[in-house]
This record gives structure tokens, C-alpha cells and sequence, in this order.
């Protein structure tokens, strides 16, 4: 099946995964061929053979080796180009530099056997695929640069500058297989109860890349430069993965059944982020910089003369010494069968992630100072030294590192409970309610797109996973789903006219749910740690009413016209659209001088946990009415049905997260009440879902 697709690019989703589409032009192609063989009542073999290509990327895009940064005022090409306040201009407007690309060709072989012996169903098979991958990120390769305001726009005084090295070059073409061997039981150990057990093998080849233009730092902490040859190690070969499950049927009269499972599941060549960042930004084939301008009045020449003074050496990198990511699962089930042929069931899931994909900071700098209670200070000079070079990172070789590593860990719990009837009576409905929590210390491997409405999902303290521990991204707390279909009686006359009454039928669907959480933030490094692929760090939470004038509890005075308050979770939202949170429940992370030397100046990390605070929730009706009249002069179920379709019927205003940035972080001043909130914090400016929306349809079935 070919399946191709045209719309305009607005993120970086389907690179991660490329199997699921984002926003871009493509060209997808499937085709399967099957073979299935009977060769006794007891034993059958199936047989698969596949191909895919899936083909994210820009027809109007050429990916070539950078030789000049060409973002001039005049030149053929024009960079991104940034004013504060205003819309980006450059390529694809506000959207930035050229996106990547990522073309995935897998072939796949798989074959399962099914044999029944005496109370024991067996199953054997295996799953070998072949992947192909060619990606491209010309991140930077004709330049981005931006303006704190038009006034520095028009005087040719920039806030930052970054581009890529001449001559980078950000193809990469992979090659890799994954095989997997599985084998399971399912044994009726009893007339009311089965066991199901099996184990599956699954290990992938070390990724190789075609044209030997594969680099990798070995070691995070010493190495100068990146070594030729594997870009990770292959820690896939003692992948194996226990299955265990049961069903009861406790009374024997099919109505009452107890079910449960365990298992561990491999995450196998999911590495279309990390072949990404590896073609972004891992030297020496490619190499980016940024110039922060730290003087007010200095303009930047363009074109840029590279030379080492001033010149920051930042990378993205997959890491060497990635583990293999995991996740292990378990359930209980109770479900009861009811009159009117109506299903009741119970369940519990959970899971538990190890070793997941994330991106972080790969080179942080060391606090200057850990207090005996664990508070960890970064001195003011930090962000200066951090992004020289040689710098005060960990490795001094290198200045900000974006990796993507296998540091995520999550855990999720979830009752479930679900109502369905069967269609009688001309009535069916499904309600199903969970009730769960998701949380996990960052995961995802394309930071600025998974999670990116919450926020710093890159973490703010790399060598303390524990600080970012909160709610994922999609922690939805409670979630109701209903549908009913009801087919009204027949009238059970003939008869043009009351032809017009038969035939009518009306179907709902009821959505709601609780918000999505988010982090209370400041818009700059006020910590110091100079983490820097998460540019914001959380505000601390208000530990007392702090008037202006008054000193407040962290010895600064209130400088500003606000009155600061405690912090309250039950009152922190206020549900107002216009200022969806208090932020005066806020306060700066304050200056304070450092511990270990007064002379200096230190920041730390705000109290605020990750993902505090929770977003509009959402609710929806949609309605139908559809009419089918019968048409057996064209066919015996031909039809011609009238559809009245109406969502959102409530016309119910279902409001998207609000602006979670509580202060700039812009002052200097060492209090933590010595800046008032930003005038959007909280604010909501869109919505989640549309007004109500009514639409009509006539079809023909036949």
C-alpha cells in the first residue's frame, strides 16, 4: 500500500518514531505477503515476509557538507532570524532552520507454529527484521541569530548567534537487525483454569554505519575528541523476557473470571532519536557554536571569522555506555458477567520503566558548594566559565553536551474499571473509568517535542534524577469514556410514509478528564548551574505572606508593588482562564552569598517539584442522529443513510495548558521578592478543542 501525505511542518514528531506520521511531506510505503498452512487439526504454521518505508522529510531539502555560515543580510539563503515580541523570519518563518529527515526502510521475516497437545496450546516463532535507516539534521546550516528587542535588531546587536562548523556534514545512512525467538504454553491445567507461560529472546546487531561515519565519546568524563567505530554498546544479548499469566473461572458457570499476568518487555532499535542528535551534532564531522553577545553595545560581524577564542564547542551525542531500556508489566482482572448481558470488570495495571531513552545535559558543572542536607549551589561566575573553552564542565574539552542516554525511570499505577453491554434491545453502551498516575524522572528521546506544553523534560540536574521525579507529561489522573448507540423500535408498518419513521438510531460519546500537569518556571538559568539544554529552571514555592517592603523568610526584602503569599496546593489554581494559577504563591530561587566562599555569589535549584501544578481539565458531548432507509431494489443491504453529527453539542470551552513561566529572572538582585510575576503567567490563550460543530452526510452503502 502506498501511502503518501502533504502538510506543512511544525515539529519534530515522527522522527523519534517514525512508523507514526507527523507534520511534514511523505511518501509511505507497505506491502505483506502471508502464507498460512493447515498441516493437521493440531499443528498450523504461519509465514510472513514484509516491507516498509516510511519517509519523513522535505522534497524542497538537500541535505550537503556546510561551507559557510551564509545567514547575511542580502545572501541567497536566509537564516532564522529572531526579534523578541515579534514573529521569526527566515526559513520557514518562525520555525527555524531546515528540518531533518529520516527515510526508515525495514524488511522483516516471521514465522509462528501453532501445536496443540493433549491440555498444552504451544506456540513457536521468530521476528528478524532488517533496518535501513538515512537520516539528516541540518540544524543550524544556514544560521540562526536573535535580537532582545528591534532597537538591537536595527543596530545590529544580537543576543545570540549559532551555526555549524564549515564543512559538517550531517548524513548518516545505518544499517541494523533485530531478532527475536519466542515459545509459550498454554496449559488448561484444569477445566476452569489456565496457565499461560512463555519466554522471548530478542537481541539486535551492533548499528553500523554504511559510509564509516560513525563517531562516539567513549568516555563522557576525560575523552578530547570522538573515537571512529561503534556509536553504543550492544547490551541487547541477555534480552530475555519471562511471560506468566492466569485465568479462573471461579465457580464454573462462565460468569465470574479472575485473570492476571506478569512480563518483561525490551524497547528493541527504537533509535531514530538518537540516530538524529548523532548526524546533528557529534564531532568531528559536526560541529555546531553559539556566541551568547555578553556586552550590550557589541555587534557581531557577519560572516563570522571561526577561531577557538569566544567559540562554543557544544555537541549532541548518543551515549557509548547507553543501557538496554525495559519495562516490566503486571495486571489483576476480576470480571462479572450481569443481566441484560451487561460486563462488569475490575482491573489493576501497573508498570515499571528501567533504563529509558532520555535527553539531558551531558557535560554539567560540578555546585560549588552541597550543603550537609543535600543543597547544591552554583556560583554566579559558573555560566561564564561553563561556556568557554577549555570550560569548567565536567569535561573541559567540551561546553553543553545534549545526550541521549538511558537514564529514565518511570512508574505507573492505574484502577480500571469498564461497564459494557452487548447490543440487545437495540442498546449497547461502553463506559470505561481509570483512575491512575504516571510518574518518571524525564523520558523521551526528542526533548523539544515530546512533552514540550509541560516543560523541561531534559531535566534540571543531570546527576540527580531524583530532583525531576513527577508526574509524566501525559499523566491524565482521571479519565472517563462513554459511548451508547440506541436503535429506535420499529414502527413495523409498510408504506412509503412510514418508511420515513423506521430506521432511526442516535450514538453519544462523553469524554472527560483531568488536566495535564505542568512545572512553575523561571526563564533563565537563575540556579547558575548552566544546564543547558533545560534553559528555565522551576520557582521556589512561598513560604510566607511577604509584603512590600516586609523581609521575607529568606532575609531579602520585597522590592516589588506585589504581596507574596504562602503556597497552597488546594488554592494555588484558581480556574480562571485569565490567570490559571496564583503566582504570587511564587518566589525567585534567591542569590545568596556562597557557603564556601562569601566572596562569590550562588544560585540553587527552586523547591517547586516538577510538574506541580495541573491544567484545565476536559469535557465533551458529541451526538448523532442517523437515519437508514433500506434501497433492496439495489442490493440486499444496500442503504442510503442521513447523518445529523453534532460535537461539542454543549458548545463546552475546553481551555489548552496555560503559560507555566512564572518570572523572567532577569534581576540580578540577590532576593528571592525582588522580581514581580511576568504578566502572562497563568494566562491561557487557546483551546484544547473546537466550538460546536455540526455537520451533515448523506451516503450510499452498498
Amino acid at each position: 500500500m502506498d501511502s503518501p501525505s502533504t502538510s506543512a511542518f511544525t515539529s519534530f514528531n515522527g522522527v523519534a518514531f517514525p512508523e507514526f506520521r507527523g507534520k511534514a511531506q511523505n511518501r509511505n510505503v507497505f506491502a505483506t505477503l502471508s502464507e498460512t498452512h493447515i498441516f493437521s487439526p493440531a499443528l498450523l504454521n504461519s509465514a510472513r515476509l514484509s516491507f516498509s518505508r516510511t519517509n519523513f522529510t522535505f522534497s524542497d531539502y538537500t541535505a550537503q557538507p556546510v561551507n559557510t555560515p551564509p545567514l547575511l543580510v542580502g545572501a541567497a539563503e536566509l537564516g532564522s532570524v529572531s526579534v523578541s515580541g515579534y514573529s521569526g523570519i527566515g526559513f520557514n518563518g518562525a520555525a527555524g532552520p531546515p528540518p531533518p529527515y529520516h527515510i526508515q526502510n525495514i524488511k522483516a521475516f516471521s514465522d509462528d507454529v501453532f501445536l496443540t497437545r493433549s491440555k498444552h496450546g504451544l506456540k513457536f516463532g521468530t521476528l528478524i527484521n532488517q533496518y535501513n535507516e538515512g537520516v539528516g539534521a541540518p540544524l543550524f546550516t544556514i544560521g540562526s541569530i536573535s535580537y532582545g528587542s528591534v532597537a538591537n535588531f536595527l543596530q545590529g546587536i544580537p543576543t545570540s548567534y549559532s551555526a555549524l562548523v564549515p564543512g559538517s556534514d550531517s548524513q548518516r545512512y545505518w544499517t541494523y537487525e533485530t531478532l527475536g525467538f519466542y515459545a509459550q504454553d498454554d496449559w488448561h491445567a484444569a477445566s476452569r483454569l489456565t496457565f499461560n507461560l512463555g519466554v522471548r529472546y530478542e537481541f539486535m546487531t551492533t548499528p553500523q554505519e554504511l559510509n564509516n561515519l560513525s563517531y562516539a565519546i567513549r568516555n563522557m568524563a576525560v575523552d578530547a575528541s570522538a573515537t571512529q567505530g561503534s556509536v553504543m554498546r550492544n547490551r541487547t544479548l541477555l534480552n530475555f523476557s519471562p511471560r506468566a499469566g492466569f485465568a479462573w473461572d471461579v465457580f464454573g458457570n462462565a460468569r465470574t473470571a479472575v485473570r492476571g499476568g506478569f512480563g518483561i518487555y525490551y524497547d528493541i532499535g527504537n533509535l531514530g532519536g538518537p540516530f538524529l542528535d548523532n548526524a546533528a551534532g557529534t564531532p568531528p564531522l559536526v560541529s555546531s557554536f553559539t556566541i551568547s553577545n555578553q556586552s550590550t553595545n557589541s555587534v557581531i560581524n557577519l560572516p563570522f571569522t571561526f577561531n577557538s577564542a569566544g567559540v562554543g564547542h557544544t555537541a549532541t551525542l548518543i551515549d557509548y555506555n547507553a543501557y538496554q531500556p525495559r519495562v516490566a508489566q503486571y495486571n489483576f482482572t476480576i470480571e462479572q458477567r450481569l443481566p441484560a448481558a451487561i460486563a462488569l470488570t475490575l482491573a489493576y495495571a501497573g508498570s515499571r520503566g528501567a533504563h529509558l531513552w532520555t535527553e539531558k545535559e551531558g557535560n554539567p558543572v560540578s555546585p560549588t558548594y552541597i550543603s550537609p542536607e543535600g543543597v547544591r549551589y552554583w556560583a554566579t561566575t559558573t555560566p561564564t566559565c561553563a561556556s568557554a573553552f577549555p570550560s569548567c564542565r565536567t569535561n573541559p574539552n567540551f561546553t553543553s553536551i545534549l545526550l541521549d542516554t538511558t537514564a529514565g525511570d518511570s512508574w505507573y499505577n492505574a484502577l480500571q474499571v469498564s461497564l459494557n453491554k452487548r447490543l440487545s434491545k437495540g442498546l449497547d453502551f461502553q463506559a470505561n473509568y481509570t483512575w491512575s498516575h504516571s510518574i518518571d524522572t524525564t523520558e523521551g528521546q526528542i526533548a523539544g517535542s515530546d512533552c514540550s506544553a509541560s516543560g523541561m523534560d531534559t531535566g534540571t540536574d543531570p546527576n540527580h534524577p531524583s530532583t525531576d521525579r513527577g508526574p509524566s507529561c501525559f499523566d491524565i489522573r482521571q479519565n472517563l469514556r462513554f459511548n451508547v448507540i440506541y436503535h429506535l423500535p420499529s414502527i413495523g408498518r409498510s408504506g412509503a410514509a412510514w418508511k420515513i419513521l423506521d430506521g432511526w438510531w442516535v450514538a453519544s460519546i462523553v469524554t472527560a478528564q483531568t488536566g495535564y500537569p505542568f512545572s512553575p518556571t523561571v526563564a533563565s538559568n537563575r540556579s547558575q548551574s548552566a544546564v543547558g539544554a533545560a534553559a528555565s529552571n522551576r520557582a521556589n514555592t512561598g513560604t510566607a505572606t511577604v509584603a512590600p517592603g516586609q523581609t521575607g523568610p529568606d532575609g531579602t526584602v520585597n522590592t516589588t508593588n506585589q504581596t507574596f503569599v504562602p503556597f497552597h496546593a488546594d488554592t494555588v489554581i484558581t480556574g480562571n482562564p485569565n490567570q490559571w494559577f496564583n503566582p504570587l504563591m511564587f518566589s525567585l530561587p534567591p542569590l545568596v552569598p556562597c557557603p564556601n566562599n562569601s566572596a562569590l555569589t550562588c544560585g540553587t535549584l527552586g523547591d517547586a517539584s516538577r510538574r506541580l501544578l495541573r491544567g484545565p481539565g476536559l469535557a465533551q458531548w458529541d451526538f448523532s442522529l442517523v437515519k437508514d432507509t433500506a434501497l433492496p431494489f439495489i442490493g440486499e443491504r444496500s442503504r442510503l443513510q442521513f447523518r445529523a453529527e453534532i460535537f461539542n453539542i454543549l458548545n463546552h470551552a475546553n481551555f489548552a495548558m496555560p503559560i507555566g513561566t512564572v518570572f523572567a529572572g532577569s534581576t540580578k538582585d540577590a532576593g528571592g521578592w525582588s522580581e514581580s510575576p511576568v504578566a502572562t503567567a497563568g494566562q491561557i490563550t487557546s483551546t484544547a478543542t473546537s466550538s460546536r460543530q455540526i455537520q451533515l452526510v448523506l451516503k450510499l452503502i452498498f
